[in-house]
């Protein structure tokens, strides 16, 4: 499903960019996760460039900002956080303009929830239930 969700995502910016390398910033305080995620990109055939992982709302705007002259292609974000939420961190990425495509992920099948993520600021939303292998 992310895998899915991040060729969606680079379609409908640059068809050409499926192609290349990507820069992608894992924000999930789980452990177990965020491997899960890592393994389905490369099971997928993603071509990763830079992977990056944070536990936190907090560290997660700090490598944006260190990395605002080549920024991430791609973030992945976790709703449930230890310092915050993802809507709270989707609203915070998008007030401040940074150029990253963001995929929101989540435990809970909530249409009302997937709705206000993609209001604040994802392009895509997927339910952590439906990751790769763990």
């Amino acid at each position: 499903q992310i895998e899915r969700a991040i060729f969606r995502f680079l379609n409908s910016c640059d068809p050409s960019a499926m192609n290349e390398a990507l820069k992608i910033l894992v924000v999930d305080d789980d452990e177990s996760e965020r491997i899960a995620i890592h393994q389905g990109l490369q099971q997928a055939g993603v071509n990763l460039q830079t992977w990056v992982e944070v536990e936190t709302c907090e560290a997660a705007i700090a490598a944006l900002e260190a990395d605002e002259n080549d920024p991430f292609d791609c973030a992945i974000i976790d709703y449930q956080l230890r310092d915050g939420n993802g809507l709270a961190l989707l609203r915070q990425i998008r007030d401040r303009r940074f150029p990253t495509g963001l995929i929101a992920m989540t435990e809970q099948d909530d249409a009302n929830l997937a709705v206000e993520l993609i209001k604040a600021g994802a392009n895509d939303h997927v339910l952590k239930s439906q990751l790769a292998p763990r």
